[in-house]
């Protein structure tokens, strides 16, 4: 009897800490892939294409799905020294699940970084 109740709990804990852990994950991914491409946005000589590439690259790397890169200002190449620049990543959960969006299904997760052109 008791394990009647208490199985259907606890498979319902395990995968949504399964499930909670993938989105920590892919916060961490856009994060990262967002300090990545800042890095290359505020080299004197780079271009928003470059961040962007830069971006996609470790994206892919991490099998991110149905992402949208956002630079601020969109043209890094006519920022002065000094100025900050600032890129936004942000994915679907819906794609970016392990299991059924039971969860988080419907949810944007974003990673910002920004740093001062050098």
């Amino acid at each position: 009897m008791e394990m009647a109740v208490c199985l259907p709990v606890i498979v319902l804990l395990v995968f949504a800490s399964i499930e909670t852990c993938n989105m920590i994950f892919l916060r961490q991914a856009l994060s990262a892939s967002a300090y990545e491409g800042v890095r290359v946005a505020v080299r004197p000589e780079s271009t928003s294409q470059q961040a962007i590439s830069r971006c996609q690259a470790v994206l892919d790397g991490r099998d991110v799905q149905d992402t949208s890169i956002t630079l601020n200002p969109q043209d890094v190449s006519t920022v002065q020294s000094g100025q900050l620049i600032e890129v936004t990543i942000s994915a679907t959960c819906d794609n970016n699940s392990v299991g059924p969006s039971w969860f988080f299904g419907g949810r944007t997760v974003e990673g910002h970084a920004s740093f001062v052109k050098e």
